[in-house]
């Protein structure tokens, strides 16, 4: 009786975690591409970012900035922006200059019809030739937020505020702005 039970515990825990299991990507590097310039408080043109990804942290600065600081106080998930992290036994001169984190276009006659054309992360990573143990991380600009709102951003780089000074989301997406390949996955639902 105890072994019978058992066997059907462990037979519907299976079944169980069969039927309810999700596959989600936690980051597309093919949406993180960039699609809007930001432009600087004088008007010339600054970086180059994702909109979906915009985060401006000018809003949360405080009095000690000036108005130029703030302005290149925007930056995003854009694939240009990540960062290569080297440990210390592998972090010399030659390493840092040359390690670096850059978009990369994939031919249009590859075999990953998935992104071919698209722009997707290329790494380069200089490690020393001393036997030493070096490795390396890949890091974002920020820490990615998982309950970051969905905002529009507009041409300039500028998040979209209604009358009242309230953020505006007129597209249809209800989740966050990081879900969706983007950074965050949900664990529950």
């Amino acid at each position: 009786m105890k072994r019978t039970f058992i066997v059907f515990a462990i037979a519907f825990l299976l079944v169980g975690s069969l039927a309810i299991c999700k596959e989600d990507v936690v980051i597309d590097f093919t949406l993180l591409d960039t699609d809007v310039t930001v432009k600087n408080d004088d008007g010339e043109e600054g970086t180059e970012e994702n909109s979906r990804t915009l985060m401006d942290y000018a809003t949360a600065a405080g009095a000690t900035f000036t108005d130029e600081q703030k302005g290149l106080m925007k930056t995003s998930l854009a694939l240009d922006n990540w960062e290569v992290d080297l440990n210390s036994s592998a972090r010399n001169p030659s390493s840092l200059s040359f390690s670096r984190v850059v978009s990369a276009e994939v031919s249009e006659d590859s075999k990953h019809s998935g992104v071919a054309g698209k722009n997707v992360m290329g790494v380069r990573i200089v490690f020393p030739d001393a036997r030493v143990n070096a490795n390396a991380r890949i890091v974002p600009p920020f820490e990615i937020p998982a309950y970051e709102t969905m905002v529009d951003v507009d041409e300039n780089g500028n998040y979209v505020v209604d009358e009242e000074g309230n953020r505006v989301n007129s597209s249809e997406v209800t989740t966050t702005r990081f879900e969706g390949g983007y950074g965050v996955v949900k664990n529950v639902g």
